[in-house]
């Protein structure tokens, strides 16, 4: 394939006028349903299209490729709120893993979640990692019916980081879900409670 061949000749840019310029779909990066422009679509060679799309709400921009996927993919998970930042971001890495299918990487990164929650309500950052449940556990923040499913986070995610077989999809999702609940736990709940509360009066 050469570009003078295959170049600009099979780009076509859609100016918006009609529906062929817009596409229906799931935006990867702010996750709300959206009618995106088709800003230029490749005719393969072999058949089939690949459109660069632009989110009508937050601009950024994704494709649709041949094998019907979009990149990227929506970020697996539920939106949390009230995290500190260096636990956003590694709940964000998390839920982006598992949207390429990077289910090792997710598990692996749930794992460290629980050490920056641990260190961010203080625990030392150079403890021993099973330090940092015992930490969450004798503060509070990990209860006795909890305790099970958050050792599972960390479980998976020594297998993830120390064991050469991949991470299976389905438990990866799991990994991830149970992580999510505990953020939900430390974080949200308080959060939410302090944006809902009455103002008190004197």
């Amino acid at each position: 394939m050469t570009a003078h061949t295959f170049g600009h000749s099979t780009v076509a840019k859609p100016t918006g006028h009609d529906a062929s310029g817009w596409h229906k779909f799931t935006c990867g990066h702010c996750g709300r349903d959206v009618s995106g422009a088709i800003i230029a679509a490749v005719n393969r060679r072999e058949g089939g299209f690949i459109y660069w799309l632009q989110c009508s709400a937050c601009h950024d921009a994704s494709v649709l490729a041949d094998d019907q996927n979009y990149y990227p993919g929506l970020a697996y998970g539920p939106v949390i709120e009230g995290l500190p930042d260096d636990v956003s971001a590694a709940y964000k890495e998390a839920r982006q893993c598992l949207s390429v299918n990077a289910n090792t990487a997710s598990e692996g990164m749930c794992r460290k979640i629980l050490m920056h929650i641990a260190v961010d309500k203080g625990a030392n950052e150079r403890e021993p990692f099973a330090a940092y449940i015992d930490f969450l556990e004798h503060e509070g923040y990990v209860t006795p019916p909890m305790k099970e499913w958050v050792v599972l986070i960390k479980d998976h995610g020594n297998e993830a980081n120390h064991k050469l077989p991949a991470s299976d999809r389905q438990r990866a999702e799991g990994t991830l879900q149970f992580t999510a609940q505990l953020l939900r736990t430390v974080y949200e709940m308080g959060f939410l409670s302090k944006k809902f509360a009455k103002p008190k009066t004197s």
